[in-house]
């Protein structure tokens, strides 16, 4: 009787061959490939809702894809980026607010990951100087803001005409507390978050908001345009279900940030963003949260 090891060395060269192929093939398409992800701050919590939406879309569209988070919190933003460009980094996805150079120069995933509440800002005073500032929010734009350097937040409120002082982002809030300026000026789903790492001796004003069209996006490596094609069919079929929406609105800080949308005494400064594409402009008309999209200025 033949052995296994005498059928196998009896087969046609050209059969093996076909077999070994074929199961290289089945291993190659069925093993995890990773979606591998910049994390720029080594405190993710106050990015807890980008990430969340992030995980349970590929989880659910991903098929054999997993989230791999890359640390790359000793690297400042702009270099992350020029890496990015260069298909030079370790990582093949960044996120960060809509900008049309990024876009240009980095492959632009078209979904904006909270629907637009990225441009739904608050601002961050100390307790001492909170019921001052709130008694004069139609002065606002006598106030001095504080904002990163080279963030988009900064350039649209300059064009806009505001006051703004400008660091990095760690230096912003010692600055605040040493009354460097007026007002810190944040996402406002995640100033609540900060305001309860930080401190009790900062508090966000409830009585005014800031509003353009601004949205987290992904960029992705110009050297894989499949990832990014993946990525937007991931996200686009979670939002489709309602994946993307349930985990906004029952985000608590997200929906306090919406539900202020709605209060009648507080002040709605709608500012325009002159810094879009035809693509964007788009996503805000197919995508954006409609409490949003309904007071925006574009």
């Amino acid at each position: 009787m033949a052995t296994p090891f005498a059928q196998v060395r009896n087969t046609p060269v050209s059969l093996v061959a076909l077999v070994i192929i074929g199961v290289l093939f089945i291993a190659a398409t069925t093993r995890a490939q990773d979606i591998r992800v910049a994390q720029e701050h080594s405190d993710t919590e106050p990015f807890e809702l980008v990430i969340s939406i992030l995980e349970q879309s590929i989880a659910r569209y991903g098929e054999n894809s997993r989230l791999q988070w890359v640390d790359t919190t000793e690297m400042n933003q702009p270099r992350a980026l020029r890496m990015l460009e260069s298909c030079s980094a370790d990582f093949d996805v960044y996120f960060s607010g809509y900008d049309t150079g990024r876009e240009q120069r980095l492959l632009q995933v078209n979904f904006p990951l909270t629907m637009g509440l990225l441009g739904l800002r608050g601002f961050v005073t100390t307790a001492d100087r909170a019921e001052a500032l709130e008694a004069d929010v139609q002065q606002a734009e006598t106030w001095l803001i504080g904002s990163g350097r080279g963030w988009p937040d900064t350039r649209i409120m300059l064009e806009n005409q505001f006051r703004v002082t400008q660091a990095n982002y760690q230096n912003l809030w010692a600055m605040l507390e040493q009354g460097r300026f007026d007002v810190f000026q944040r996402g406002l789903q995640e100033a609540q978050l900060e305001i309860r790492q930080r401190s009790n001796e900062l508090q966000l004003l409830n009585t005014v908001v800031m509003l353009y069209p601004l949205a987290t996006v992904l960029y992705v490596n110009p050297c894989k345009p499949e990832l990014k094609e993946q990525l937007e069919f991931i996200l686009q079929s979670a939002y489709e279900i309602g994946l993307v929406q349930s985990i906004i609105y029952q985000n608590a800080d997200a929906a306090l940030a919406i539900n202020r949308l709605a209060d009648p005494s507080v002040r709605i400064i709608a500012l325009k963003n002159t810094d879009m594409s035809d693509a964007f402009v788009t996503m805000i008309d197919a995508y954006w949260l409609p409490e949003i999209r309904q007071h925006l200025s574009h």
